[in-house]
């Protein structure tokens, strides 16, 4: 007689991918290193045990958020100082996990965390930096060890999967020509060649950068009607229009030649900026 067993030996690591790759994961949100002006309601990836087409499957999901004002680590209900070997967030595949949507039906494996709905955003300022690490086992157990369910092929928990900005903080914009309550003129040295002016973002770290500055141009001798200067028609129109500028960061620049043999002698013109950033809504 024969006493027979059969065994299937798994020895490769799930990999788990977080956020959006064009080719990977077109599905995951959001975009690595994006700045948000609103506060997103999920981080979702895929993963996918190894080898690929015959492995154990996947047991386990971790996911740990570092936030960079002041290097706390998101625990699922609140931040905490430090990340324990034991991961803050998460969830067994074949359990039905707060805050979780993971689906085994697509290959690689979805995965999403409700941000929201979990208060993640709570205790937020105005901007901040988040670092997200995201790891996978896969059903290997160590059953020899413990009855406690485990997992043996482990990916490893240090390595960064993805990064994004969260600030709703306004840029600001100045102008350097004209100067205030100056005369100008059609002769040199007087006359304006071009406005100008500078634009950054804020806060300084972590701000999403500028998108786009833009002017706008009133005939105050016009008001209360008032006038305003369109460059794209090249006339004057009696609605407000900010109109695109040259932009080389910080500076921004609007020639004035369309609009020049427009202007009235005697007249006063008022000059607004308003720069916009690049943050994602």
């Amino acid at each position: 007689t024969y006493a027979t067993t059969t065994f299937t030996y798994d020895h490769s690591a799930p990999t788990t991918r977080a956020g959006y790759d064009a080719v990977n994961d077109p599905a995951g949100y959001p975009l690595p290193g994006a700045t948000y002006s609103a506060q997103i309601s999920t981080i979702s990836g895929n993963m996918a045990d190894l080898p690929s087409g015959f492995n154990s499957g996947i047991f386990q999901l971790n996911l740990a958020i570092r936030r960079a004002s002041d290097g706390k680590w998101w625990t699922g209900t609140g931040w905490d100082v430090y990340a324990s070997s034991s991961p803050y967030i998460y969830c067994q595949v074949a359990s039905a996990c707060q805050y979780w949507t993971i689906n085994t039906t697509l290959s690689p494996n979805t995965w999403s965390y409700s941000l929201g709905a979990s208060g993640f955003f709570t205790t937020i300022s105005s901007a901040d930096h988040f670092s997200v690490y995201a790891w996978s086992g896969d059903n290997v157990q160590a059953e020899v060890a413990s009855s406690t369910p485990s997992v043996e092929n482990v990916e490893s928990s240090t390595t960064l999967k993805m990064s994004f900005n969260y600030e709703v903080v306004p840029p600001s914009s100045t102008i350097s020509a004209p100067l205030d309550q100056v005369w100008y003129s059609s002769v040199s040295p007087s006359n304006l060649p071009q406005l100008s002016g500078t634009a950054n973002d804020n806060p300084a770290v972590n701000d999403a950068g500028m998108a786009s500055v833009a002017v706008e141009i009133r005939d105050e001798n016009t008001c209360p009607s008032c006038l305003y200067w369109n460059d794209t028609t090249k006339a004057w129109q009696n609605t407000s229009v900010f109109n695109t500028v040259g932009f080389i960061d910080p500076d921004w620049s609007f020639p004035m030649t369309n609009i020049a043999p427009t202007l009235t002698s005697g007249h006063v013109y008022r000059v607004r900026s308003k720069g916009r950033d690049a943050a994602l809504d």
